[in-house]
């Protein structure tokens, strides 16, 4: 950030996926990168990090939650069937959902990493990410990408990848 502060401002808060037609409103030059990941390794994260799951295992009411990937439609399933493996994949799709939405709604200034991409062909991906918010790739002092993080997705049990892809199956049948 330090290469191209005051120009350029950085902000990792997902919960902005929900803000992007505001946020351009008041920001209309504004670049957004939107970064989607594989979601066994996202349920894994969230298995393993108790301030990703807090969103989940702290919730009291059930009402329709965007972010959440709580609709009227799947209240009831979602409040009474799904296991804390599903609600997080319901989360994962509620988000995945979102970012094709605005990347398809605002092609010039959503831009979509996948992370796994980024973690094979990093040096690529830098310079496409780079070139979408118009500023020089630099090649020097590079963080190194953890290659280890690519692979969270195997440590999950074929139960728990059951689970996920049910949560899916229902997640798309109460759209």
């Amino acid at each position: 950030m330090s290469l191209v502060y005051p120009s350029l401002l950085v902000d990792q808060t997902h919960t902005n996926l929900w803000h992007v037609d505001q946020l351009l409103e008041v920001f209309p030059e504004a670049k957004i990168i939107a970064l989607s990941r594989d979601v066994h390794s996202v349920v894994n994260s969230m298995l393993s990090h108790a301030g990703t799951s807090y969103w989940i295992d702290a919730q009291q009411s059930f009402a329709p939650n965007e972010f959440l990937g709580i609709n009227k439609k799947n209240i009831d399933i979602y409040k009474n069937n799904l296991s804390r493996i599903q609600k997080f994949t319901y989360r994962w799709m509620a988000h995945q959902r979102r970012i094709d939405l605005i990347t398809k709604r605002y092609p010039s200034q959503v831009l979509t990493v996948r992370f796994e991409r980024l973690g094979s062909d990093y040096l690529r991906e830098l310079e496409r990410i780079c070139g979408f918010l118009k500023i020089a790739f630099e090649y020097n002092n590079l963080p190194e990408f953890k290659k280890l993080t690519l692979y969270k997705q195997d440590l999950l049990t074929n139960a728990d990848r059951l689970q996920i892809e049910q949560a899916i199956d229902l997640f798309n049948s109460a759209i």
